[in-house]
């Protein structure tokens, strides 16, 4: 009997100990999933950000000089990336993440006379984003395979954009004598004598007979002029 009670006493006396070494097991299992998640999480981070700005850097940026979407795209492609991040593993799919973007972006730029070449950039960096997010965790060969794809395919599409050396502009034409299609080629000398650019072709517009003027969108050789996008010809027009 006294053995009984003796072993009785043992085992109430190493109860809590055992609750405390449970409670510290679990405990250090959270904290190594954690940071098994935080070195997964900033590798990830720093490569999505890193493919971003390369592309804002070095292929939008020298061309569009907005440094409105530059700031736009590096800050919306690492807040997407976050979210789908930490939303693995939880309810919410890429899905309803797309979703809240789309939201976001109809409501700021629906008011915005945004040009294609900016809103392209911007799908492309979130999709980038969305990639990274959404990879498979430790999967490092996928996610640089995909980085590189997304960076390749940008620039070579910018490097056969610049190989055409042919851009255009809107002009408010006062010489409305000229744009019968008889006087085409006396047309493309005057623009060319103004303008000061090799004219490659033109096509007229709307025609305001009470003023007298018409709009002209010309089409030029980019040599010894700006070759990228006009975005003051693209957001503004005259009246």
């Amino acid at each position: 009997m006294f053995l009984l009670d003796a072993f009785q006493f043992l085992l109430d006396a190493a109860k809590p100990a055992a609750d405390l070494a449970s409670e510290a097991l679990e405990t250090a299992a959270g904290r190594r999933e954690q940071l098994v998640t935080f070195f997964q999480f900033v590798p990830l981070l720093l490569v999505n950000t890193f493919s971003v700005w390369f592309i804002v850097q070095f292929l939008y940026y020298p061309k569009g000089r907005n440094r409105l979407y530059y700031f736009t795209y590096v800050m919306l492609s690492t807040a997407i990336f976050v979210l789908l991040f930490m939303a693995q593993g939880t309810k919410l799919q890429m899905g309803a993440a797309l979703g809240l973007f789309a939201v976001f972006g109809i409501l700021r730029y629906r008011t915005e006379q945004v040009s294609i070449r900016e809103m392209t950039y911007m799908f492309y960096l979130v999709a980038l984003s969305v990639a990274n997010g959404t990879s498979s965790k430790g999967d490092w060969e996928l996610v640089g395979i995909i980085n590189l794809i997304f960076i390749v395919v940008a620039a070579l599409m910018e490097l056969l954009l610049n190989r055409s050396r042919v851009a255009a502009k809107m002009v408010k034409y006062d010489n409305i004598d000229l744009i019968v299609p008889e006087r085409r080629q006396e047309l493309i000398a005057d623009l060319e004598k103004r303008l000061g650019v090799e004219i490659v072709a033109v096509e007229c517009g709307a025609v305001d007979f009470l003023l007298d003027c018409c709009l002209i969108n010309v089409h030029y050789r980019t040599k010894g002029v700006e070759s990228g996008p006009n975005s003051v010809n693209q957001n503004i027009r005259m009246k």
